[in-house]
């Protein structure tokens, strides 16, 4: 007896009508935000909203039809349910691959995440608010890629001028982060191109709070680890307290990530 299992797989994708190279050098070049996609796509087609001539569907053979019938679920936008969903997974103590969460730190870091602006090229016109370009940043460093040579050869070859080693444990300015009224404060959302980073020893336990800012605008970050997966201890809403928040910390069954979403205002 042979069972046979199809799968069929789903490709969720964007349509431009422009070469989307173009498209994206035209967004670095004003600093703007780059052409919106003219649609969206299934398996590379558009779909009937859209003015496309293919008519084609997928049909299962022997399948009785039937109307679903659709849970209740919460509005397209509810972020605080969602993110009670997410934060709610734990991860199962005592698996093969459960890793324990270190209860001392050695390296602590806070760390904003913002979309700014950095001054405008002469002889160029910008899209950005002021004119000037957008650019996002971490603790006000926007990063700058390294044209001579790429950061790992230049660290295993001991090359120097390539990076700094100067990425600062704390914001420059402290301020209310998630009140939106910084917007157009030009003392906060002003930054800089830099190629630094941190460097660590070799073993270190690193606790790093990543808190979203609402300076030019407001939305969720994601932020990944390439290779490596870290302990999330903790997401919510607003500005993060040192004291009050690190009580709230998960440090028996937390999620281990690679990939974790910083909250839309949190």
């Amino acid at each position: 007896m042979y069972v046979v299992v199809i799968h069929e797989s789903v490709f969720a994708g964007e349509w431009w009508n422009a070469n989307v190279i173009d498209v994206e050098n035209e967004g670095l070049r004003t600093g703007g935000a780059p052409n919106s996609s003219d649609a969206f796509t299934i398996n590379s087609r558009p779909g009937d909203l859209y003015p496309y001539s293919s008519n084609r569907i997928i049909i299962y053979k022997n399948v009785v039809s039937l109307t679903p019938q659709m849970p209740v679920l919460p509005a397209f936008d509810d972020t605080p349910t969602a993110y009670k969903f997410s934060t709610s997974l734990t991860a199962l103590v005592n698996a093969p691959h459960w890793v324990p969460v270190p209860l001392k730190a050695n390296e602590h870091m806070f760390v904003t995440i913002s979309l700014g602006l950095i001054p405008c090229e002469r002889n160029n016109t910008c899209a950005g608010l002021f004119d000037q370009k957008s650019a996002a940043s971490m603790n006000n460093a926007s990063f700058q890629f390294p044209t001579k040579l790429s950061m790992l050869q230049a660290f295993f070859n001991n090359v120097d001028g390539i990076y700094t080693t100067d990425f600062p444990d704390q914001p420059p300015l402290v301020f209310n982060y998630t009140n939106s009224d910084n917007k157009r404060n030009r003392t906060i959302i002003m930054t800089s191109k830099s190629t630094k980073v941190k460097k660590l020893k070799f073993n270190s336990t690193v606790e790093m709070v990543l808190q979203n800012t609402a300076s030019l605008g407001i939305e969720m970050h994601l932020m990944h680890l390439h290779g490596f997966k870290f302990h999330v201890l903790a997401q919510g809403f607003g500005n993060y307290d040192p004291i009050n928040d690190a009580k709230k910390f998960n440090l028996i069954n937390q999620q281990a990530r690679d990939t974790t979403g910083v909250p839309t205002g949190g």
